[in-house]
Protein backbone atom coordinates (compact mmCIF):
# COMPACT_ATOMS: atom_id res chain seq x y z
CA UNK A 1 0.00 0.00 0.00
CA UNK A 2 1.25 3.58 -0.93
CA UNK A 3 2.05 5.41 2.06
CA UNK A 4 1.26 8.36 1.10
CA UNK A 5 -2.64 7.38 1.02
CA UNK A 6 -1.75 6.38 5.15
CA UNK A 7 -3.77 8.45 7.88
CA UNK A 8 -1.63 9.50 10.38
CA UNK A 9 -3.90 11.06 13.32
CA UNK A 10 -3.09 15.02 13.87
CA UNK A 11 -1.07 15.26 17.07
CA UNK A 12 -3.35 16.32 20.26
CA UNK A 13 -3.29 19.45 22.18
CA UNK A 14 -1.20 18.95 25.20
CA UNK A 15 -2.73 20.29 28.76
CA UNK A 16 -1.03 22.09 31.53
CA UNK A 17 -0.04 18.90 33.17
CA UNK A 18 1.89 15.76 31.39
CA UNK A 19 4.23 13.09 32.35
CA UNK A 20 7.22 12.06 30.88
CA UNK A 21 4.84 8.97 29.26
CA UNK A 22 2.72 11.35 27.85
CA UNK A 23 4.61 13.18 26.31
CA UNK A 24 6.86 10.45 24.98
CA UNK A 25 3.57 9.22 23.40
CA UNK A 26 2.60 12.89 21.97
CA UNK A 27 6.79 13.08 20.75
CA UNK A 28 6.19 9.78 18.67
CA UNK A 29 2.47 11.30 17.40
CA UNK A 30 4.39 14.52 16.14
CA UNK A 31 7.75 13.30 14.60
CA UNK A 32 5.13 10.83 12.73
CA UNK A 33 2.91 13.12 11.28
CA UNK A 34 5.15 15.69 10.07
CA UNK A 35 7.99 13.48 8.97
CA UNK A 36 5.77 12.50 5.88
CA UNK A 37 5.85 15.71 4.81
CA UNK A 38 9.18 16.83 2.40
CA UNK A 39 8.87 19.64 3.46
CA UNK A 40 9.57 18.93 7.32
CA UNK A 41 11.09 15.26 7.27
CA UNK A 42 14.31 16.86 7.05
CA UNK A 43 14.46 18.67 10.13
CA UNK A 44 13.85 15.22 12.13
CA UNK A 45 17.33 13.89 10.74
CA UNK A 46 19.64 13.05 13.74
CA UNK A 47 22.03 15.20 11.48
CA UNK A 48 20.22 18.00 10.68
CA UNK A 49 21.41 21.42 12.88
CA UNK A 50 20.58 24.81 12.91
CA UNK A 51 21.25 27.84 14.29
CA UNK A 52 18.95 30.97 14.86
CA UNK A 53 21.77 33.45 15.03
CA UNK A 54 22.55 32.59 11.49
CA UNK A 55 21.46 34.03 8.53
CA UNK A 56 18.54 31.31 6.87
CA UNK A 57 19.36 29.25 10.31
CA UNK A 58 22.98 28.51 9.58
CA UNK A 59 21.73 26.83 6.35
CA UNK A 60 23.40 26.00 3.08
CA UNK A 61 21.92 24.94 0.96
CA UNK A 62 20.69 26.07 -2.77
CA UNK A 63 16.75 26.34 -1.15
CA UNK A 64 18.46 27.22 1.78
CA UNK A 65 15.59 30.30 2.15
CA UNK A 66 12.94 27.51 1.86
CA UNK A 67 14.68 25.51 4.43
CA UNK A 68 14.53 28.37 7.15
CA UNK A 69 10.74 28.86 6.44
CA UNK A 70 9.74 25.60 6.35
CA UNK A 71 11.57 25.16 9.73
CA UNK A 72 10.06 28.58 11.11
CA UNK A 73 7.30 26.54 10.29
CA UNK A 74 7.77 23.20 11.76
CA UNK A 75 8.89 25.01 15.48
CA UNK A 76 5.93 27.56 15.20
CA UNK A 77 3.56 24.60 14.94
CA UNK A 78 5.12 22.73 17.42
CA UNK A 79 4.78 25.35 19.98
CA UNK A 80 1.38 25.97 19.44
CA UNK A 81 0.33 22.26 20.72
CA UNK A 82 1.24 24.13 24.06
CA UNK A 83 -1.26 25.28 26.28
CA UNK A 84 0.25 28.37 26.79
CA UNK A 85 3.15 30.79 24.81
CA UNK A 86 5.78 31.54 27.48
CA UNK A 87 8.02 29.27 25.53
CA UNK A 88 7.13 29.68 21.87
CA UNK A 89 10.13 32.03 21.84
CA UNK A 90 12.61 29.51 23.35
CA UNK A 91 12.07 26.60 20.83
CA UNK A 92 11.91 28.93 17.86
CA UNK A 93 15.28 31.22 19.18
CA UNK A 94 17.30 28.44 21.20
CA UNK A 95 16.96 25.14 19.62
CA UNK A 96 19.16 24.05 17.60
CA UNK A 97 17.60 20.61 16.33
CA UNK A 98 15.01 18.55 16.87
CA UNK A 99 16.34 16.95 20.15
CA UNK A 100 16.89 20.48 21.43
CA UNK A 101 12.72 21.11 20.63
CA UNK A 102 12.39 18.10 22.85
CA UNK A 103 14.46 19.03 25.83
CA UNK A 104 13.02 22.40 25.80
CA UNK A 105 9.32 21.01 26.34
CA UNK A 106 10.25 18.36 28.54
CA UNK A 107 12.20 21.43 30.97
CA UNK A 108 9.06 23.16 30.96
CA UNK A 109 7.15 20.29 32.13
CA UNK A 110 9.71 19.39 34.57
CA UNK A 111 9.86 15.68 33.07
CA UNK A 112 13.37 16.24 31.74
CA UNK A 113 15.37 12.87 33.02
CA UNK A 114 17.75 13.36 35.53
CA UNK A 115 19.81 11.69 38.02
CA UNK A 116 17.26 12.99 40.74
CA UNK A 117 14.63 11.07 38.80
CA UNK A 118 16.56 8.12 38.66
CA UNK A 119 15.59 7.34 41.69
CA UNK A 120 11.80 6.62 41.26
CA UNK A 121 12.58 3.48 39.60
CA UNK A 122 11.61 2.41 43.39
CA UNK A 123 8.32 3.94 43.01
CA UNK A 124 7.14 1.75 40.19
CA UNK A 125 4.73 -0.36 41.46
CA UNK A 126 2.27 -2.73 39.28
CA UNK A 127 -2.21 -0.96 38.69
CA UNK A 128 -4.74 -2.47 39.31
CA UNK A 129 -5.54 -2.87 36.02
CA UNK A 130 -2.24 -3.69 34.37
CA UNK A 131 -0.43 -7.03 33.68
CA UNK A 132 2.80 -8.54 35.40
CA UNK A 133 4.56 -7.93 31.99
CA UNK A 134 3.60 -4.00 31.88
CA UNK A 135 5.41 -2.98 35.13
CA UNK A 136 9.12 -4.70 33.32
CA UNK A 137 8.03 -2.82 30.35
CA UNK A 138 7.61 0.35 32.72
CA UNK A 139 10.97 -0.36 34.38
CA UNK A 140 13.02 -0.22 31.00
CA UNK A 141 11.32 2.21 29.54
CA UNK A 142 12.09 4.31 32.27
CA UNK A 143 15.88 3.31 32.52
CA UNK A 144 15.90 3.97 29.15
CA UNK A 145 15.06 7.30 29.54
CA UNK A 146 18.09 8.02 32.34
CA UNK A 147 20.90 6.15 30.46
CA UNK A 148 24.02 8.28 30.88
CA UNK A 149 24.45 10.56 28.49
CA UNK A 150 27.83 11.12 26.42
CA UNK A 151 30.03 13.52 28.83
CA UNK A 152 28.48 12.06 31.96
CA UNK A 153 31.20 12.81 34.62
CA UNK A 154 32.49 8.94 35.67
CA UNK A 155 34.81 10.36 39.27
CA UNK A 156 33.35 13.53 40.39
CA UNK A 157 35.69 13.40 43.55
CA UNK A 158 38.71 13.51 41.23
CA UNK A 159 40.56 16.60 40.44
CA UNK A 160 40.08 16.12 36.70
CA UNK A 161 37.39 13.74 36.53
CA UNK A 162 36.51 11.47 33.30
CA UNK A 163 33.81 11.72 31.41
CA UNK A 164 32.04 9.06 29.45
CA UNK A 165 32.85 9.02 25.59
CA UNK A 166 28.98 7.99 24.41
CA UNK A 167 25.86 7.66 25.88
CA UNK A 168 24.97 4.38 27.35
CA UNK A 169 23.02 1.60 26.14
CA UNK A 170 21.29 -0.83 28.02
CA UNK A 171 22.38 -4.13 28.45
CA UNK A 172 21.35 -7.36 28.98
CA UNK A 173 22.83 -6.81 32.60
CA UNK A 174 21.04 -4.24 32.96
CA UNK A 175 17.94 -5.95 31.93
CA UNK A 176 18.67 -8.87 34.21
CA UNK A 177 18.73 -6.63 37.23
CA UNK A 178 15.27 -4.93 36.24
CA UNK A 179 14.11 -8.31 36.16
CA UNK A 180 15.09 -8.88 39.68
CA UNK A 181 13.93 -5.79 41.07
CA UNK A 182 10.25 -6.60 38.82
CA UNK A 183 10.14 -9.93 40.72
CA UNK A 184 10.49 -8.10 44.13
CA UNK A 185 8.45 -5.06 43.10
CA UNK A 186 5.15 -8.05 42.60
CA UNK A 187 6.11 -10.26 45.59
CA UNK A 188 9.42 -11.13 47.65
CA UNK A 189 8.86 -14.66 47.64
CA UNK A 190 8.79 -14.50 43.79
CA UNK A 191 12.42 -14.26 43.47
CA UNK A 192 13.28 -18.04 45.72
CA UNK A 193 10.10 -19.25 43.82
CA UNK A 194 11.54 -18.66 40.61
CA UNK A 195 14.86 -19.35 41.60
CA UNK A 196 13.55 -23.51 42.50
CA UNK A 197 11.03 -23.32 39.73
CA UNK A 198 13.96 -22.58 36.59
CA UNK A 199 16.65 -23.53 38.23
CA UNK A 200 18.12 -25.43 35.15
CA UNK A 201 17.19 -23.08 33.06
CA UNK A 202 19.15 -20.58 34.94
CA UNK A 203 22.17 -23.30 35.99
CA UNK A 204 22.44 -23.58 31.73
CA UNK A 205 23.19 -19.53 31.70
CA UNK A 206 20.03 -18.50 30.01
CA UNK A 207 19.56 -14.41 31.46
CA UNK A 208 16.68 -13.85 34.09
CA UNK A 209 16.10 -11.52 31.39
CA UNK A 210 15.01 -13.72 28.83
CA UNK A 211 12.62 -15.86 31.15
CA UNK A 212 10.67 -12.84 31.68
CA UNK A 213 7.86 -13.49 29.56
CA UNK A 214 7.04 -16.98 30.39
CA UNK A 215 7.51 -16.32 34.19
CA UNK A 216 4.62 -13.33 33.69
CA UNK A 217 2.64 -15.84 32.15
CA UNK A 218 2.74 -17.98 35.23
CA UNK A 219 2.91 -15.96 38.47
CA UNK A 220 -0.04 -16.75 39.49
CA UNK A 221 0.12 -20.12 38.69
CA UNK A 222 3.50 -20.35 40.86
CA UNK A 223 2.01 -17.91 43.92
CA UNK A 224 -0.69 -20.67 44.48
CA UNK A 225 1.44 -23.83 44.15
CA UNK A 226 4.00 -22.37 46.46
CA UNK A 227 1.99 -20.95 48.72
CA UNK A 228 -0.94 -22.96 49.46
CA UNK A 229 1.97 -25.56 51.07
CA UNK A 230 -0.48 -28.51 50.69
CA UNK A 231 0.62 -31.70 51.57
CA UNK A 232 -0.69 -34.76 50.32
CA UNK A 233 -1.26 -37.88 52.95
CA UNK A 234 -0.31 -40.61 51.28
CA UNK A 235 -0.30 -44.61 52.34
CA UNK A 236 0.66 -47.93 50.62
CA UNK A 237 -0.30 -50.09 53.82
CA UNK A 238 -3.97 -50.17 52.92
CA UNK A 239 -3.80 -50.23 48.81
CA UNK A 240 -7.73 -51.04 48.72
CA UNK A 241 -8.29 -47.64 50.54
CA UNK A 242 -9.52 -45.05 48.01
CA UNK A 243 -10.17 -42.06 50.25
CA UNK A 244 -9.48 -38.72 48.82
CA UNK A 245 -7.23 -37.07 52.00
CA UNK A 246 -5.40 -33.91 52.08
CA UNK A 247 -3.91 -31.92 54.66
CA UNK A 248 -3.98 -28.29 53.66
CA UNK A 249 -1.98 -26.04 55.87
CA UNK A 250 -3.69 -23.23 57.80
CA UNK A 251 -7.15 -24.72 56.82
CA UNK A 252 -8.12 -26.62 59.70
CA UNK A 253 -11.53 -27.52 60.94
CA UNK A 254 -12.63 -26.86 64.62
CA UNK A 255 -11.74 -29.48 67.10
CA UNK A 256 -13.82 -28.57 69.77
CA UNK A 257 -17.15 -27.23 70.03
CA UNK A 258 -15.35 -23.96 71.55
CA UNK A 259 -14.13 -23.05 68.61
CA UNK A 260 -17.63 -23.17 66.56
CA UNK A 261 -20.44 -20.85 65.50
CA UNK A 262 -22.44 -19.71 68.60
CA UNK A 263 -26.42 -20.50 68.69
CA UNK A 264 -27.99 -19.97 65.35
CA UNK A 265 -24.17 -19.53 63.58
CA UNK A 266 -23.51 -21.99 60.68
CA UNK A 267 -19.58 -23.32 60.02
CA UNK A 268 -18.91 -22.17 56.54
CA UNK A 269 -17.58 -25.82 55.84
CA UNK A 270 -21.42 -27.16 57.24
CA UNK A 271 -23.01 -24.37 54.68
CA UNK A 272 -20.83 -25.81 51.57
CA UNK A 273 -21.65 -29.30 52.58
CA UNK A 274 -25.61 -27.90 52.68
CA UNK A 275 -25.16 -27.11 48.68
CA UNK A 276 -25.14 -30.13 47.79
CA UNK A 277 -27.14 -32.36 48.85
CA UNK A 278 -25.57 -35.43 46.95
CA UNK A 279 -22.50 -35.47 49.81
CA UNK A 280 -21.08 -38.54 51.56
CA UNK A 281 -21.88 -38.34 54.59
CA UNK A 282 -19.43 -41.00 56.35
CA UNK A 283 -16.29 -39.03 54.41
CA UNK A 284 -17.33 -35.67 56.02
CA UNK A 285 -17.53 -36.97 59.32
CA UNK A 286 -14.33 -38.99 59.19
CA UNK A 287 -12.58 -35.58 57.72
CA UNK A 288 -14.42 -33.54 60.61
CA UNK A 289 -13.20 -35.89 63.11
CA UNK A 290 -9.54 -35.90 62.19
CA UNK A 291 -9.39 -32.35 60.96
CA UNK A 292 -8.47 -33.22 57.64
CA UNK A 293 -10.28 -32.63 54.01
CA UNK A 294 -11.66 -35.52 53.21
CA UNK A 295 -13.61 -35.89 49.39
CA UNK A 296 -16.88 -36.16 50.49
CA UNK A 297 -18.40 -35.10 46.91
CA UNK A 298 -19.86 -38.48 45.88
CA UNK A 299 -22.93 -40.27 46.43
CA UNK A 300 -22.76 -42.56 49.27
CA UNK A 301 -24.08 -45.48 47.08
CA UNK A 302 -20.67 -45.24 45.03
CA UNK A 303 -18.36 -44.25 48.03
CA UNK A 304 -14.90 -45.61 47.15
CA UNK A 305 -13.78 -45.68 50.99
CA UNK A 306 -16.73 -47.37 51.79
CA UNK A 307 -15.32 -50.68 53.10
CA UNK A 308 -12.44 -49.37 54.14
CA UNK A 309 -14.68 -46.34 56.09
CA UNK A 310 -16.26 -49.21 57.98
CA UNK A 311 -13.42 -51.24 59.50
CA UNK A 312 -11.65 -48.30 60.41
CA UNK A 313 -14.40 -46.78 62.74
CA UNK A 314 -15.03 -50.05 64.17
CA UNK A 315 -11.40 -50.07 65.05
CA UNK A 316 -11.41 -46.36 66.24
CA UNK A 317 -14.76 -46.31 67.75
CA UNK A 318 -13.49 -46.04 71.28
CA UNK A 319 -10.68 -43.10 70.34
CA UNK A 320 -13.68 -41.35 68.74
CA UNK A 321 -15.80 -41.74 72.56
CA UNK A 322 -12.80 -40.88 74.41
CA UNK A 323 -12.41 -37.72 72.24
CA UNK A 324 -15.87 -36.72 72.56
CA UNK A 325 -15.62 -36.91 76.76
CA UNK A 326 -12.69 -34.52 75.97
CA UNK A 327 -14.35 -31.81 73.82
CA UNK A 328 -16.82 -31.27 76.98
CA UNK A 329 -13.54 -30.73 79.10
CA UNK A 330 -11.50 -28.50 76.28
CA UNK A 331 -8.25 -27.56 79.47
CA UNK A 332 -7.83 -31.49 79.20
CA UNK A 333 -4.76 -33.20 76.98
CA UNK A 334 -5.21 -35.56 74.23
CA UNK A 335 -4.44 -38.77 75.45
CA UNK A 336 -1.77 -41.71 74.21
CA UNK A 337 -4.57 -43.75 73.44
CA UNK A 338 -6.57 -41.19 70.91
CA UNK A 339 -2.92 -40.05 68.75
CA UNK A 340 -2.48 -44.15 68.59
CA UNK A 341 -5.83 -44.14 67.19
CA UNK A 342 -5.52 -41.01 64.92
CA UNK A 343 -2.03 -42.71 63.05
CA UNK A 344 -3.74 -45.60 62.67
CA UNK A 345 -7.04 -44.38 60.92
CA UNK A 346 -4.16 -42.11 58.86
CA UNK A 347 -2.17 -45.59 57.93
CA UNK A 348 -5.30 -46.92 56.47
CA UNK A 349 -6.08 -44.11 54.33
CA UNK A 350 -4.61 -43.46 50.21
CA UNK A 351 -4.26 -40.70 48.80
CA UNK A 352 -6.06 -40.67 45.41
CA UNK A 353 -7.28 -38.16 42.70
Amino acid sequence: MDSSHLKVPFPRQLSKKETLESLSHWKSSVRNYFRRSTNYSIFFSCGTKWNHSLPCYGFTEENKETLADNLECLLDTIASFLPSPYITHKIVENSTSIQSVWDIIWEHYGVRPTQHSFLDFNNLKIEQDERYIDLYDKMIYHTVNHLCPAGTPLAESSPSPSKLEKTDILTTSHKNLIALNWLNAINPKLIDIVKLEYSKDLKAGIPLSSLVKTIAENIDSLMMRFTSKVNKIDSTENPDCQANVLRIANQRFPASSSSRGGRGQVSNYQHTRNQNQNNCNSCYSLGKRLSLYVNFRHNPSQCPQRSSIRSVQECTAETITEDQDQEKDPASDESPEENTGQMNLLSQLDHTQ
